[in-house]
């Protein structure tokens, strides 16, 4: 019997590649994580600050909304728009109309000096709860609505529309993205 190094050096190429080829998969997926140069994440957390959609009646829950910068330098948030209805919260009527019933502050962005920095890798946070307490505080939301009550039972939902003039090595970029929606439930 004689031996064939041809099919011999072809089965070696393609277990080659094969070997490889979950390698090169993964760097190219990984490498695409960072085409972004920032991400925003938009939840609501129950009273032990886990993510949830569904809130017994009578308990709080937090808004958290963040933006992640994902590149190797310094930004800084220089503009922001379409922020008239950060947080607020809308309860879907029974012909899916939806009924505000407000926001937990006045204003937003009111204490805004010239520009936010977001250090490299770093993640803006934004939170605050719907019913705040005396301790409730953040730097960009003013007028906190102490006032505010418990959510009826029923279904909720709340969005941010997200659009940002950013400031990286002294060049601007603007970063939109559609409405980031929830839908939430207070339940009995």
């Amino acid at each position: 019997m004689e031996f064939n190094f041809s099919k011999l050096k072809m089965v070696r190429r393609v277990f080659l590649i094969i070997s490889f080829l979950p390698i090169a998969l993964w760097s190219c997926e990984k490498s695409q994580l960072h085409d972004d140069p920032v991400t925003f994440e938009f939840q609501l957390l129950d009273e032990s600050g886990k993510q949830s959609t569904k809130f017994s009646f009578e308990e709080n829950f937090t808004f958290s909304f963040s933006i992640k910068n994902n590149t190797d330098e310094d930004l800084a948030i220089t503009e922001m728009y379409s922020m008239d209805n950060f947080f607020e919260v809308f309860k879907i009527g029974d012909s899916d109309e939806l009924i505000s019933f407000g926001k937990s502050y006045n204003a937003i962005f009111c204490n805004y000096i010239g520009a936010y920095r977001i250090d490299s890798g770093d993640t803006f946070l934004v939170e605050i709860p719907w019913i705040p307490d005396q301790e409730s505080h953040t730097f960009i939301l003013c007028g906190l609505k102490y006032d505010n009550t418990h959510l009826p039972v029923g279904n909720y939902q709340t969005s941010v529309s997200p659009t940002f003039t950013f400031q990286k090595g002294g060049e601007d970029f603007l970063t939109t993205t559609s409405s980031i929606n929830i839908s939430f439930q207070i339940i009995p």
